[in-house]
């Protein structure tokens, strides 16, 4: 999931409080086997990080997340003993995960047991928090079946597009408009392209966009991972009109995590610009695959990406959970 997605859980006690349910796993993990709920811990990353390659492959996705990049995500979560959730069986074999954070949420089933009792017990405990969405991939027809039985609610979807490296090397030189010109990344001015991208640019204004504080938006597109010559900045007149916030990631994809223009400069082509110069910055830099996540409802987007030469790889569905008046 490189865009940063979210997800979903049933009731069970304070989480860090052991409990247990007897589940029938039908035979493919164990046997009649108990499970049990606490938090996660430092120690579950490297049994975490090989879930979440499982469950991608499961899916036939070709995605491959590092124990760092999870150790990045736990790290997000302000408390893990009430924001997280491991489940486990008797033998101490993890069956699924969950955790929050901001306006971000995630949930993982380990595709090797059984029956639903997992997915069920996930989403729960999501249900019971404050951040009530979750997402599925469209070809996960298991979550997707629970998350229409527990009457959860279709939002949104998105599209994860790419282009391989052939392609990437015919990508055009950026045409920038009169008076505007690419900048270096200057930590400093953070904040200015916080405020560019959800003030100035209306980011949440597009569905499945999320309104971020400044430092949960630090935390996710500008923390010590950040390589300054990833990122692509846009000014005109000494004012920031442009941003392209991008990464690449430990299995060698490139991506383009945000990418804004301000209102009032739309229609000059500098999204565009912005796109072909963080593409290209991060073929250059080094990335095997480049990619990146646009909202199904975005079609004016959908085709800028199309047309440079990114194609649709895979569709996710985001779901809410209907709060009770």
């Amino acid at each position: 999931m490189r865009a940063v997605r979210a997800s979903a859980a049933r009731r069970h006690p304070v989480a860090g409080q052991p409990a247990s349910l007897r589940h029938d796993t039908g035979g493919c993990i164990g046997h009649d086997a108990a499970m049990h709920t606490r938090a996660v811990e430092a120690t579950d990353i490297p049994r975490i990080t090989s879930l979440e390659v499982r469950v991608e492959q499961a899916i036939g996705g070709t995605e491959v997340v590092s124990e760092a990049e999870v150790a990045e995500q736990l790290e997000m979560v302000e408390d893990l003993a009430t924001a997280s959730l491991v489940v486990e069986d008797d033998d101490g074999a993890l069956l699924g995960a969950s955790w929050r954070w901001g306006t971000t949420t995630w949930w993982l089933v380990d595709p090797d047991v059984e029956g639903d009792a997992v997915h069920h017990l996930l989403l729960g405990w999501l249900e019971e928090g404050p951040i009530r969405i979750a997402d599925a991939d469209s070809r996960d027809a298991q979550s997707l079946a629970v998350l229409a039985e527990r009457g959860w609610q279709h939002a949104h979807s998105s599209f994860d597009l790419e282009m391989d490296l052939e392609r990437a090397a015919a990508l055009d030189e950026p045409a920038w408009a009169e008076g505007v010109a690419p900048i270096p990344w200057d930590p400093a001015r953070a904040e200015d392209v916080h405020d560019l991208i959800y003030v100035r640019s209306a980011w949440a204004a597009v569905p499945g966009h999320e309104d971020r504080p400044l430092e949960e938006w630090r935390g996710l597109f500008a923390g010590n991972f950040l390589v300054a010559d990833q990122q692509v900045l846009a000014e005109e007149d000494g004012a920031l009109v442009g941003a392209a916030m991008c990464r690449i990631w430990d299995d060698g994809t490139g991506w383009v995590s945000q990418l804004a223009v301000a209102v009032e400069h739309r229609g000059r082509g500098l999204g565009r610009a912005l796109l072909l110069q963080a593409l290209r910055g991060l073929r250059d830099g080094g990335a095997e695959v480049l990619g990146l996540s646009v909202n199904a409802e975005n079609r004016g987007a959908l085709g800028l990406y199309q047309r440079v030469g990114l194609e649709i790889q895979r569709e996710w569905l985001t779901h809410e959970f209907p709060t009770t008046p």
